[in-house]
Parts: C-alpha cells; sequence; structure tokens
C-alpha cells in the first residue's frame, strides 16, 4: 500500500460513517466545489464525531489483531496490542 492508497481507504471510512462532504473534502485537503465550499465549514463538533469513528475503527482492527495473536515482534503493535 502507498501512501495515496490509504487516503483512498480513509475516503471511503468517512463515507461509510456518513461525514459531511465539507469535512471529508477539508480532511482530504480539498476544497468542497460550489455554493456548498462558500458557505459550508467545519466545527470542532463535526471533528470530534470523526476522531470518534475513526478511533472506534482503529479499536476494532487492534481487537482483530489480538484474536489472531496477542503479541508481535514489531515493538509499536506489540504495545498496542498490550495496552
Amino acid at each position: 500500500m502507498v501512501p495515496h492508497g490509504k487516503r483512498h481507504s480513509l475516503r471511503v471510512w468517512m463515507d461509510e460513517d456518513r461525514m459531511p462532504d465539507v469535512l471529508v473534502h477539508d480532511r482530504l485537503g480539498h476544497a468542497l466545489p460550489g455554493t456548498g465550499g462558500t458557505y459550508a465549514h467545519v466545527s470542532p463538533p463535526m471533528r470530534a464525531e470523526l476522531v470518534e469513528a475513526l478511533q472506534a475503527r482503529r479499536e476494532t482492527a487492534l481487537a482483530a489483531r489480538r484474536r489472531l495473536s496477542a503479541s508481535s515482534v514489531v515493538p509499536v503493535l506489540a504495545e498496542l496490542l498490550d495496552a
């Protein structure tokens, strides 16, 4: 996977979590086209909702990884699995 591929995954996750278009465009570094881009703005509650959704995905992924094996030789992953 290349960094740009991760952006595609992020977009799909945000679509699945029904994030507002203005937040999706902002997160991906794009401008929302049309009048939506003029009048729509990202709010702190929108950002908080995104953080919660991404954190839930992270926790789900770690739980799935723990079911495969509770340890890892990769230090960063081992620390996450231990937490």
